[in-house]
């Protein structure tokens, strides 16, 4: 009981943070269900790269971005899709992935996680190391940075980018570089000069609370991908310290101890949480004491139990 009863704890934080102007860091957790994960993407890669049906005779040679977004399906079990897989150059990889990392004109779920932050505090910082656009397209009232760069989807969902791609597969070269967003790698020397780390700079110290939300500074328990921008942060909070909230279903505790021996500080909770329901959770929670301002056992709801009942509901 002592258990639940310190995660109900845990999870009240964030009504005072959506209470509050806060800088909110987003990363690809906080876009799962809309956006496909890394490791989902070589399948997809593949599939579009066969789907195609022209094939060089010759293998290429990927670089370590390429190998990334391919993932495990260049070690796959299938002696005939290892093959092909190595014959996918790298433009087109990166083409196809550009297309699926931003989301579809019709989205088969509703955005819960960036609309919920239109219950957040106006004026909140949403520092988002996606390129998909989604805060963009569903928040209001908030700064919107993207330090990672970001990628237009009306552009990449376009019969357009289609034949981009398709010439990318064909002629083994790369695609537009628009506006050079980050795909998945080790941060560049250097990135944090520019304006949108300068601009998060500048807001921090107005804001109240630092959430993390699916984001782990690129962290496989061995190296950190987002070394510059684990600096950054460190930075921003020795100058002007603050509550930390790191939410993530798997890994919210060990990227909490670890800014706990970043910053010195023990003022950092983990919430081990989906931000897909925990963000439809927050929505319900705040529907309902509009709809309900009178009711009494409305008292006996919170945003944990309206968590774990929708998570029930999908098990």
């Amino acid at each position: 009981m002592h258990r639940v009863d310190n995660l109900v704890n845990t999870f009240e934080i964030l009504n005072d943070v959506f209470r509050s102007c806060s800088f909110y860091v987003v990363g690809a957790g906080a876009s799962a269900g809309l956006i496909p994960m890394t490791h989902e993407q070589g399948a997809m890669i593949y599939k579009r790269f066969y789907d195609y049906g022209v094939f060089p005779v010759n293998d290429v040679l990927l670089d370590e971005g390429a190998k990334r977004l391919l993932g495990t399906i260049l070690s796959s079990n299938d002696a005939m899709i290892r093959e092909l897989a190595k014959r996918i150059n790298p433009g087109a990889v990166r083409a196809i992935a550009m297309q699926l990392m931003t989301p579809a004109k019709n989205l088969k779920k509703k955005p819960y996680q960036y609309i919920v932050f239109n219950l957040a505090k106006a004026g909140s910082v949403i520092f988002s190391f996606n390129v998909d656009s989604l805060p963009t397209i569903y928040c209001r009232g908030h700064y919107v940075l993207y330090p990672h760069g970001w990628l237009n989807p009306k552009i990449m969902q376009t019969e357009f980018w289609d034949q981009i791609i398709d010439t990318c597969i064909m002629y083994n070269i790369e695609p537009p570089k628009l506006d050079k967003p980050l795909l998945p790698q080790r941060e560049p020397e250097g990135i944090t000069k520019n304006k949108n780390y300068k601009i998060g700079k500048l807001l921090f110290h107005q804001m109240e609370y630092l959430v993390f939300i699916g984001y782990s500074f690129g962290f496989d328990g061995n190296q950190v991908d987002d070394f510059e921008t684990l600096n950054f942060f460190h930075f921003l909070y020795k100058s002007n310290p603050k509550p930390v909230i790191v939410i993530d279903p798997f890994r919210s505790i060990e990227i909490s101890e670890m800014l706990k021996e970043v910053y010195k500080t023990n003022a950092v909770y983990s919430i081990p949480a989906y931000w897909e329901y925990l963000s439809r959770a927050k929505i319900i929670l705040e529907a309902g004491k509009c709809m309900f301002a009178n009711d009494k056992t409305l008292s006996k709801r919170n945003l944990y139990y309206i968590y774990c009942d929708l998570m029930n509901k999908e098990a």
